[in-house]
């Protein structure tokens, strides 16, 4: 852990001189020109710091941590919340060397895109983030495509992507999240039993809602879940604070006097007052009742759709997501707030939030797939034990974005072989599997990757010459680039061993940017 940039004595990217010579020194011509020219199939990136208030301060978070090893100054006592890796105008990445913005490379050197680049269009279809949560994010949504590129057409100062964003987050730390409705039995409860939210819906909605959920068949549940948060979110302003304050008063005379522990409802109690406490008089802080509590481990992923209330509470993730910064809020913030526009896009009659589990591709190489139900991206954990390495093509259609984590590796490229057949390996024996909280399940078709043999130099040896990359460094890999990683075990010249640990995202065969989520009817007029 590091406080300071000035306390890194190693670049992530090892020899940082070797890369300056590839590129030309920082901002000098001959480093334009080279830029424009590139034959390497690796790039290394360095990525973009958010410090929103949410995110853990100084060498508590992940994230200043993560940019120290890069460069990056850290002042201890700022919030370091985001680590952008990726191409958004919100924060551009920039390659190591000139510091060329990520966007101007890629536009001298489109070999890199793959497929998704043929159609003249420069860009990348995901967004790969590591998060520091020190406290609970906004209730928010983000738009479908279709909803998206409208709002873009006709309010682009506010929503500045005409694209979708699911998103997946993979826990690096114990993770806590709110997202999607409960079931409806559960909020029935809550109505039935937490006075004060009875008395912010009025009687009339809350009577209405519990009949629906008592009498009605599944068809109801859908229609009774918008009456229910349309009337919360609707409620007088006044009402809603009066009743916000008994119910927090009330909840914290049962924790002081210790009879919380005897109440059927102390965990979504509990979860109201720790709302209570960041966002005191905020609407969302009735959340708490209607929205899943979710806790990941370490490893443990969900995926979030479009139209898809969530909140993220608190620790240390991997996130990606299609490639837009899209939001609609709700609560839980001092930011603009669409309550209208909300109560309209959302999908009432889903969970929206399914849980993601890897499957091996590579089990020596500790190589597991996270795909989700969407082609915009996928996610590859590598956990390399010491003294092994992997060599593998991760995305034929585009380019790989990876990020270490943990250990040091050396690491070379080799341009792919032609996709013939018998050069394809088989797709992996247990593909990802995805379950809707409530239980339902669904299985994706996995595409086909190449895996090729671990390469010998004209030696004989296994060593491998190529560049070393340590804990923080950010790589970019060609499309259809053969990646090898040793881990050396021998930290490249920096001391330590131990597992390498790498994230990498890609986008999965066969994408293409017409986008894989359907589009709510219901929305055609929101």
């Amino acid at each position: 852990m590091v406080d300071t940039a000035g306390d890194v004595s190693l670049s992530p990217f090892g020899n940082e001189s070797c890369l300056s010579t590839a590129y030309g020194a920082p901002g000098s011509p001959e480093g334009l020109q080279v830029l424009t020219h590139y034959q390497d199939r690796l790039v290394f990136l360095h990525p973009y710091v958010q410090q929103y208030a949410w995110g853990k301060r100084g060498s508590e978070s992940l994230v200043a941590n993560l940019a120290a090893a890069t460069g990056h100054p850290v002042d201890r006592s700022k919030p370091y919340a985001e680590l952008w890796m990726g191409y958004h105008p919100s924060g551009l990445c920039s390659v190591v060397g000139p510091n060329t913005p990520i966007d101007r490379f890629l536009e001298h050197n489109r070999e890199f895109l793959g497929d998704i680049g043929r159609g003249g269009r420069v860009h990348l279809p995901f967004l790969m983030k590591v998060l520091s949560v020190a406290m609970p994010l906004s209730i928010q949504a983000h738009p479908d495509k279709g909803l998206a590129e409208r709002l873009h057409r006709e309010h682009p100062h506010m929503y500045k992507d005409g694209n979708h964003k699911p998103e997946m987050a993979i826990a690096l730390t114990p993770f806590e999240a709110l997202g999607g409705f409960r079931p409806a039995a559960q909020i029935l409860t809550h109505v039935q039993q937490v006075p004060e939210l009875r008395a912010v819906l009025g009687e009339a909605c809350a009577a209405s809602v519990e009949h629906r959920l008592t009498h009605g068949g599944p068809e109801q549940g859908g229609s009774a879940l918008r009456e229910f948060f349309e009337g919360l979110m609707r409620c007088d302003v006044s009402v809603m604070a009066a009743q916000l304050d008994r119910l927090v008063d009330r909840l914290r005379r049962l924790r002081d006097s210790g009879s919380m522990e005897s109440e059927p409802l102390k965990q979504v109690y509990s979860l109201a007052l720790v709302l209570s406490e960041h966002f005191p008089g905020d609407v969302g802080v009735f959340a708490a009742f209607f929205l899943n509590h979710i806790k990941l481990n370490p490893g443990e992923a969900m995926f979030i759709g479009p139209n898809t209330l969530h909140a993220y509470l608190k620790g240390e993730c991997i996130e990606c997501m299609a490639n837009s910064d899209n939001v609609v809020r709700g609560g839980l913030t001092p930011k603009h707030k669409d309550v209208d526009l909300l109560c309209r896009m959302l999908w009432y009659d889903k969970c929206g939030v399914e849980v993601i589990t890897p499957s091996y591709v590579d089990e020596p190489s500790g190589l597991m797939l996270y795909r989700p139900p969407v082609s915009d991206f996928e996610v590859y954990r590598l956990v390399l034990p010491k003294g092994r390495e992997i060599h593998r093509i991760f995305s034929a259609t585009g380019p790989t974005i990876g990020i270490v984590l943990q250990g040091n590796a050396r690491a070379a490229t080799t341009p792919a072989p032609s996709r013939h057949p018998s050069r394809r390996s088989s797709p992996p024996a247990t593909p990802p599997k995805h379950s809707s909280l409530p239980g339902a399940t669904h299985t994706p078709t996995p595409s086909p990757s190449v895996q090729l043999q671990p390469a010998v130099s004209p030696n004989g040896s296994n060593a491998l010459p190529g560049q070393c990359i340590n804990a923080g460094g950010v790589l970019m890999v060609r499309a259809g680039t053969a990646l090898r990683l040793i881990n050396t075990g021998d930290g490249c010249g920096g001391g330590g061993g131990g597992d390498l640990v790498v994230f990498f995202v890609c986008c999965q065969e066969g994408f293409t940017d017409e986008g894989s989520l359907p589009v709510a009817a219901e929305m055609a007029g929101a």
